[in-house]
């Protein structure tokens, strides 16, 4: 599948990588196999030329994720998608509610850490 990807993108058919992408996220839904989904996003997200809304369509599909995950697990899932979506002017929803999440996480237990996050 990552090669047709990169065959589409590379021909610039939006349609076809968009649909590989959402072919991505459904199979490591269904396969209830979420590791390889937030790998496969960090991967594709970096690709030069990717399209952004592809981008989107795979930073959306990680945040249906996090419900499945708890403790380290889950932050660390949350600091991965966050990375994703830095300095990405059209993925901000996603990177502020992982920052919001992480917030939330670390409010009860140490205020001062929760406050160097928002910054």
């Amino acid at each position: 599948m990552l090669a047709k990807e990169r065959d589409a993108r590379f021909a610039n058919n939006y349609n076809e990588c968009h649909a590989i992408s959402r072919a991505v996220v459904a199979l490591c839904l269904e396969s209830k196999n979420f590791i390889p989904l937030i790998e496969t996003t960090e991967l594709l997200c970096k690709r030069r030329g990717q399209h952004k809304k592809v981008q989107i369509e795979l930073a959306q599909g990680c945040m249906t994720v996090i419900q499945y995950f708890t403790g380290a697990q889950k932050l660390d899932l949350i600091e991965r998608i966050k990375a994703v979506c830095d300095k990405k002017i059209f993925l901000e929803v996603e990177y502020a509610r992982c920052v919001m999440m992480l917030v939330k996480n670390k409010e009860d237990s140490d205020l001062g850490e929760a406050a160097k996050i928002l910054q």
